[in-house]
């Protein structure tokens, strides 16, 4: 039975020639299959391949994009010099890693995930850090570095929350008049109650932190330091007593005393001229006569200046005020006598200081409780266990094409090989067998013709 052919060499010739060299198209199909599939592993992959890491930075009020301290959170930080080099030094596995390079050829990026709230928008605290997957050595590394990165945030943000500062600096509270300290006192309090109001805001008066006691335990603790009654007096005495530092005490008591006896004269002055109409003075706006420069007409209300009868009840308030500080021999020359001693400057700032002191130790509370509350409440949510593989070809799917176009091309070279030695053999029979032919002929030409040279 004749067997098909296909461009003129029959199927089963084909097939005869596969088995004939079956060891050498195995060898070959094995040797291009591994070639292609390291290749694919330790080449092609690690060049276009990456690792992604996506995760959510959570903390209180992180959605304000600032730290703790209140410096500003600016996601592509992530991928800066500084995280970088924090990430590499933080364990001896990463050492291998060329993070100089991985900045240099731009190979690692974070981008943040927005959403669109009313027209506007905003990031939702989600970041995704991608790298080239050349750097690592494998997925267990890229994973550890990338998620050692991604947590660096949040232990700024620890940190930050462990060194914030609600004290008010001793030296300058010191060198400060009376008034801007018991301003330094009020700002200070302020900041520390409304950083308290904040996080009872955003967890509830209940949410219990260091120690378990809860916030507003805490607030309360630190609401009676220095409260508004406290604040009230300090800044009524003040007024009262006139107190400057104690070694302005003797200058500030002549000045006083100065000031009294021009306060006299010109109360007697006004006195004389009780009879005389109250003198007033109505300050009045300029008014726009032009069409061009109005709109419309304009009323214009007078400013009461002080008449006689006012300066002098405030001439006469005065002295009394400086006859209280000065003690009423109005002896500027004797520091002992009246409000303004050295004694009451002293005893004065003293209590100042007892309020200073007990801000200070409420701003080291306020601390500790920053510290103990953002440790709690600080982390970093991972999307997935294990940062992916992205843009790799499946190293089976390249073995089995590899394989499967090596074994047909093996298979097509053998045939090839074996035609063509076909063809020189037969050639090569066919050159032999009409030399055959051509001898016989030749040596009887050769017969006729020897005699005849005889």
């Amino acid at each position: 039975m004749q067997e098909e052919e296909s461009g003129g060499i029959s199927l089963g010739e084909i097939f005869r020639v596969i088995w004939k060299r079956k060891w050498y198209i195995a060898a070959a199909t094995v040797l291009v299959t591994l070639v292609a599939t390291l290749v694919f592993a330790f080449l092609v992959n690690p060049l276009c391949a990456s690792y992604e890491l996506s995760f959510d930075i959570v903390y209180p009020a992180s959605d304000t994009l600032k730290f703790p301290d209140g410096t500003p959170f600016y996601y592509q930080n992530i991928v800066s010099v500084d995280y970088l080099e924090r990430a590499h030094g933080s364990d001896e596995a990463f050492s291998g890693i060329d993070v100089k390079k991985l900045l240099e050829k731009n190979d690692i990026q974070v981008e943040a995930e927005t959403e669109e709230i009313a027209g506007v928008r905003e990031y939702t605290g989600k970041y995704t850090i991608e790298a080239k997957a050349s750097y690592f050595s494998d997925k267990a590394l890229a994973n550890g570095f990338l998620r050692t990165l991604a947590r660096i945030p949040e232990r700024i943000v620890k940190e930050a929350a462990d060194d914030v500062d609600f004290t008010t600096d001793e030296t300058l509270f010191s060198e400060a008049s009376f008034e801007s300290r018991i301003a330094l006192l009020t700002e200070a309090k302020k900041l520390i109650v409304g950083q308290f109001d904040d996080w009872i805001e955003l967890l509830g008066g209940s949410y219990r932190v260091g120690g378990g006691r809860n916030l507003m335990a805490y607030r309360g603790e630190i609401a009676v330091v220095f409260d508004e009654k406290t604040q009230s007096s300090l800044e009524r005495e003040l007024e009262q007593g006139g107190y400057v530092p104690a070694a302005q005490v003797a200058a500030e008591r002549l000045a006083l005393k100065t000031e009294y006896d021009v306060n006299e004269k010109k109360i007697e002055a006004l006195k004389s001229a009780a009879g005389v109409s109250p003198v007033s003075f109505v300050g009045l706006a300029e008014i726009k006569t032009k069409e061009e420069e109005s709109d419309g007409p304009q009323i214009v209300f007078p400013e009461e200046m002080p008449n006689v009868s006012q300066t002098l009840a405030a001439l006469i308030a005065r002295n009394e005020n400086i006859r209280y500080q000065l003690g009423d021999e109005l002896d500027a020359a004797n520091v002992t006598k009246g409000a303004l001693t050295e004694a009451n400057v002293i005893a004065f700032a003293e209590k100042l200081q007892a309020q200073f002191n007990a801000l200070n130790g409420a701003a080291n509370t306020a601390r500790t409780v920053s510290a103990a509350l953002y440790e709690k409440e600080a982390y970093t949510r991972f999307d997935t266990t294990l940062a992916e593989l992205k843009g790799e070809v499946s190293l089976v799917l390249v073995a089995v094409l590899a394989f499967v176009l090596s074994l047909f091309l093996a298979c097509a070279v053998a045939n090839v090989a074996e035609s063509s030695s076909k063809r020189k053999a037969e050639a090569k029979n066919a050159a032999g067998t009409s030399k055959e032919k051509e001898t016989p002929q030749g040596a009887e030409a050769q017969t006729e013709e020897t005699p005849k040279e005889e």
